[in-house]
C-alpha cells in the first residue's frame, strides 16, 4: 500500500489518502533457440519463446548476445531491433556463440526488464571433414575423380552437399 499526506506549514494531515499497490510481473517463458547454421562458432535458426501471461504493459520484447550465465553480472549485445508483443518468435543470423547465452526482455513504456530469461546457446558444427579428390584426368589444365569426404557424426540437419571449384583458397 501506499499513503500519501499533505503537508502545511505547520502540520501533516493525519488522514492520507490510500493506494493498493500491484506489482505486474511479465516474462517469457520456454525460450527455445535450435541452430539450423551449420558453421562452428555461429548460430543461426529461430528463436521462440511463450509471451507472459500478464502482457497488459508489455509493449515488446528485446534479444541480447550475452557474456555469462548469471543473468545478475554480464556482458551483453542487444541482437535486432524490439520485436513487437505478438511476434513470440525472432530470426537469427549469425549470433555471436562466444557469448554462450541468449537473454531475452520485456519492455513496457516505462523501462526495460531487469531480470531477463536467459537460454544457452548451442553451436551445431555439420561440417564435412577429410575432403579429398584425386586427379584422375591425365590432361593439363583438366581435374577429373571422385571428390569424397567424412560426413559429421550428426548429419540429422543436413539436406544436401554442394561442392565449388574455385581459384582462390579463401573460404566464406
Amino acid at each position: 500500500q501506499m499513503w500519501v499526506y499533505t503537508t502545511s506549514a505547520m502540520f501533516e494531515q493525519s488522514t492520507p489518502a490510500q493506494i493498493e499497490l500491484f506489482d505486474h510481473f511479465s516474462s517469457v517463458s520456454n525460450v527455445v533457440c535450435f541452430d539450423l547454421d551449420l558453421d562452428i562458432g555461429q548460430v543461426g535458426g529461430m528463436v521462440t519463446w511463450i509471451p507472459p501471461a500478464q502482457q497488459t504493459y508489455v509493449q515488446a520484447y528485446r534479444l541480447y548476445a550475452a557474456l555469462g550465465a548469471d543473468t545478475g553480472n554480464f556482458t551483453r549485445i542487444q541482437f535486432g531491433t524490439d520485436i513487437p508483443v505478438g511476434a513470440n518468435s525472432a530470426d537469427l543470423y549469425n549470433f555471436p556463440t562466444e557469448y554462450g547465452n541468449l537473454l531475452v526482455y520485456t519492455l513496457s513504456s516505462l523501462v526495460e526488464q531487469s531480470t531477463p530469461v536467459s537460454s544457452p546457446l548451442a553451436d551445431t558444427d555439420a561440417s564435412a571433414q577429410s575432403v579429398s579428390l584425386v586427379d584422375q584426368d591425365l590432361d593439363f589444365g583438366d581435374i577429373g575423380g571422385s571428390v569424397t569426404w567424412q560426413a559429421p557424426a550428426d548429419d540429422s540437419l543436413i539436406i544436401k552437399y554442394v561442392a565449388y571449384i574455385s581459384d582462390s583458397i579463401q573460404c566464406g
